[in-house]
């Protein structure tokens, strides 16, 4: 047990050497033991630490500081109504544990990597400008957390038929106050089958990020839609440039709802829902099927990468 807040640095020094060692060795920090105490299963020990603190004379005081951290609900999900495309589907959310609310926060969100495409985060967060990766994700917010509230920062799916164990590293960075870290792990056996269920992280717990195992086809990673439009692209003459699709900007058809897409050969027009076409659009480019060539003002064209 530490009287002090670990950086980073130290941390992963820690994590580093406590590996080299025989012994099962955490830290628990003053912010982490509070939170713990907190908890009605800690009624018991916390009844018996006040009781030791009163007779010396001393009681237990909480601490003022602010103190988001991690929680994660998650549950299985059939977004396609197909047993072959199960995922479990993790909410990353911060929650207030302090006393204090924290304004304009500041978050690095770090974790296994899903096999399949990763989902935008809440509209509340914005990525910092020049720092665009989507895992690590760093993102600003503004607004504040209050105490006791919490607030959504992304999801995540991945594949059920390859999940084995997860992690999810968080890092708030506030104005005044001291960074807080803290992590989590989610195991195969923790998952609900029919139901949602949720976990605090631990602060300055720094799990190992192991990805899913990659699929033997990656297509099987992607969603039926976006097979489909793979597909029909394969399937196209290619040209000196190759296999690709034109996307028409705007709306060039009679229903708004609907987005055109053109093959490089053919010019065969497609018609797809707008909303479920850009999703599928962003499937394909971050999976690594498909690439920009260029863009213009009414029109995109993306090559297919084979």
């Amino acid at each position: 047990m530490l009287p002090l807040e670990l950086s980073f640095e130290e941390m992963l020094w820690f994590e580093g050497w406590k590996r080299k060692k025989d012994h099962d060795i955490r830290l628990a920090s003053g912010f982490q033991l509070e939170e713990k105490l907190k908890r009605p299963k800690y009624k018991d020990a916390l009844s018996v630490l006040s009781g030791a603190f009163s007779m010396a004379g001393l009681q237990l005081r909480w601490s003022e500081r602010p103190i988001p951290i991690l929680r994660v609900a998650f549950g299985i999900g059939d977004p396609y109504q197909s047993e072959a495309y199960k995922v479990v589907y993790v909410r990353v959310m911060l929650e207030n544990v302090g006393k204090k609310s924290v304004k304009n926060p500041r978050v690095d969100v770090h974790y296994s990597d899903p096999g399949i495409v990763e989902l935008a985060e809440n509209p509340v967060w914005k990525k910092v400008p020049g720092m665009t990766g989507l895992n690590p994700r760093i993102l600003e917010a503004d607004r504040t957390i209050r105490p006791g509230e919490n607030l959504e920062v992304l999801p995540i799916q991945y594949p059920l038929a390859r999940f084995r164990e997860i992690g999810v590293y968080c890092k708030l960075m506030m104005n005044d106050e001291s960074p807080v870290q803290s992590g989590i792990t989610i195991s195969i056996d923790e998952v609900p089958q029919n139901d949602w269920k949720e976990k605090l992280g631990e602060e300055n717990f720094f799990p190992f990020l192991h990805p899913c195992p990659p699929d033997p086809d990656p297509n099987q990673n992607l969603s039926p839609m976006a097979k489909d439009i793979l597909n029909r692209i394969s399937s196209c003459e290619a040209t000196n440039e190759g296999k690709g699709i034109i996307v028409i900007h705007g709306r060039p058809s009679n229903n708004e709802a609907t987005a055109c897409v053109f093959s490089l050969r053919t010019g065969q027009t497609e018609y797809f829902k707008r909303n479920e076409f850009k999703m599928v659009l962003e499937e394909l480019i971050q999976t690594g099927f498909l690439l920009e060539l260029d863009r213009e003002p009414n029109m995109t064209r993306y090559k297919l990468i084979e």
